[in-house]
């Protein structure tokens, strides 16, 4: 038996704009989350939440009604203390970047010391995801990013890839005219 769909009665911009308000929302949650973890791990403060049986940080975090793995927490209290409080990035500034864009930047952004923090996540709420990760590979790597090019044979009936050897990176850039 196949359920018919029903109908939508809302034009598709009225859907597209219910659909950003959430996105936006989802956003200010996640800095929402990290703020509230980083201060209930503060002082082990999560001990004197809910009283009894809950000794460490995992248990707190795996309990059914938080139900977060330590690498999902751990990484929204760096992106809240690195951004809010070690860069002073307003939480509603921060809340305008996709989180996943925040913790790829999170990791260089501890390294470089000359980035421009607030510029890097105005950026990474402008741009999309895959151009944001550009700029900061271009800003990482600088111009002296360098690439292996090889040719791959794949197989039709199980679509698996095996490397073909013998064909050097130039012999492959000088067929195919890829010299910058």
């Amino acid at each position: 038996m196949t359920k018919k769909l029903a109908r939508v009665k809302r034009s598709a911009y009225e859907l597209h704009t219910e659909l950003v308000t959430i996105i936006n929302y989802s956003r200010r949650s996640f800095v929402a989350m990290g703020k509230l973890l980083y201060e209930l791990r503060l002082g082990d403060n999560f001990t004197k939440a809910i009283g009894a049986g809950i000794d460490t940080w995992d248990d707190y975090i795996a309990q059914p009604e938080i139900h977060l793995s330590r690498g999902e927490s751990e990484r929204l209290m760096q992106i809240y203390d690195y951004f809010v409080l070690r860069n002073g990035i307003s939480e509603d500034e921060l809340s305008e970047a996709p989180i996943k864009s925040l913790h790829y930047l999170l990791p260089m952004a501890k390294k470089e010391n000359n980035l421009d923090i607030s510029e890097m996540v105005k950026s990474a709420s402008t741009l999309s995801q895959r151009d944001f990760r550009e700029v900061v590979g271009d800003i990482h790597y600088g111009d002296g990013r360098t690439y292996e090019y090889m040719v791959m044979k794949r197989c039709f009936e199980t679509g698996s890839l095996t490397k073909v050897h013998d064909i050097t990176s130039e012999q492959i850039k000088e067929t195919y005219n890829l010299d910058d």
